[in-house]
């Protein structure tokens, strides 16, 4: 769940581990589509030419699109560039949670990481507007307003505020809610626990709805649905699946309302060390490697679907009164965000359909 992306607790031992190794010339081992040990970064070759090497950290499982679109971007890199280059992928976390991989890209500890946006909005708050509910008609939409010229000088503002170069949005698909008991109006949410990320307009937007957001870490999401913790969860249709979390919350409303992004994002101090046709190299294979997990994406939504329908999950789609009803009620959190950044949402993210 990225936007599983995205809540779980800082590591700190780990990232003390990280740093401490860093100190010593060494690095955590690395769970990366080799399994082999990572090499330390920014290694050089003998006389004949600099070689680099990238840590690419994912905190989602080898199975999920966008774990394997990290390896999709490592195999991009590594042919194009003939091994100048070489990418060590480490998924499930390994390497810290989503701001604990932000810090560590800004300081070049790691190379690329995939994260919300959610953690880049301390620096730039109007890159949240792609996470406020019914900003985006659908997936399909919401990538294309966020790769338009109109939306480039918020990637370019990540960049200079955070040290952090966008490389490529991924599509993590829209969310859903899963439920322990069925939801078919907003007045079905009063009251109920519902795992939110850490944006603030997500939460705004549970509370507005009638829920009480509630941010836990994401691998405790099963279990906190199981212990009462919670009673909900928002999160795209193929992660529903994949974390078996159908098997808890089994009643799965589609909204059609949230959008789950992802983030591939390069520390800039290490682009800035790559000649020019290694940069050329890594921006063209984060693009292309977006595009491979989002095509990856709908067609694993599409079997998503029918495998949850199958296993016993209650699906429902919003009906289009009822969801105009949502609509109305989250308008406080469109609210908020113009009082916040000066803009209104659709000044930042372009009308698509």
């Amino acid at each position: 769940m990225l936007f599983a992306l995205r809540n779980q607790l800082l590591r700190a031992t780990a990232l003390g581990a990280l740093v401490v190794g860093a100190a010593c010339g060494g690095s955590p081992a690395a769970t990366g589509a080799s399994g082999t040990a990572a090499p330390a970064a920014h290694s050089s070759a003998a006389a004949s030419g600099q070689t680099y090497t990238i840590k690419y950290a994912v905190l989602l499982t080898p199975n999920d699109p966008i774990g394997q679109a990290a390896n999709e971007f490592k195999d991009l890199v590594e042919s194009r560039s003939d091994h100048r280059i070489s990418v060590q992928v480490y998924l499930n976390g390994a390497l810290g949670d989503g701001p604990s991989e932000i810090s560590q890209a800004q300081s070049d500890a790691v190379q690329v990481i995939q994260a919300s946006p959610a953690f880049v909005t301390q620096w730039v708050p109007q890159v949240g507007a792609v996470n406020i509910w019914f900003s985006v008609p659908n997936d399909a939409g919401a990538i294309k307003a966020v790769n338009s010229d109109a939306f480039s000088k918020w990637n370019d503002a990540i960049r200079t505020k955070a040290g952090l170069r966008v490389l490529a949005w991924e599509d993590f698909g829209m969310y859903a809610i899963e439920t322990k008991k069925p939801i078919r109006t907003a007045a079905d949410l009063k009251g109920l626990k519902i795992r939110s990320t850490p944006d603030k307009y997500v939460q705004l937007t549970l509370r507005s709805l009638g829920a009480v957001p509630t941010v836990v870490p994401f691998p405790e999401t099963v279990t906190d649905l199981q212990t009462g913790v919670l009673d909900g969860d928002i999160d795209p249709i193929v992660s529903a699946l994949k974390t078996s979390e159908y098997q808890v919350a089994k009643y799965i409303t589609i909204v059609n309302g949230g959008w789950g992004p992802a983030l591939i994002l390069m520390s800039d101090k290490f682009y800035q060390q790559l000649p020019p046709d290694l940069q050329k190299i890594v921006i063209q294979a984060g693009k292309d490697a977006a595009d491979h997990e989002a095509a990856n994406y709908a067609s694993q939504e599409k079997q998503a679907l029918s495998d949850l329908a199958s296993k016993g999950a209650v699906l429902y789609t919003l009906p289009a009164a009822e969801r105009q009803s949502w609509i109305a009620k989250v308008q406080p959190v469109y609210a908020r965000f113009k009082k916040d950044t000066g803009l209104s949402v659709d000044q930042i993210v372009p009308k698509t359909q």
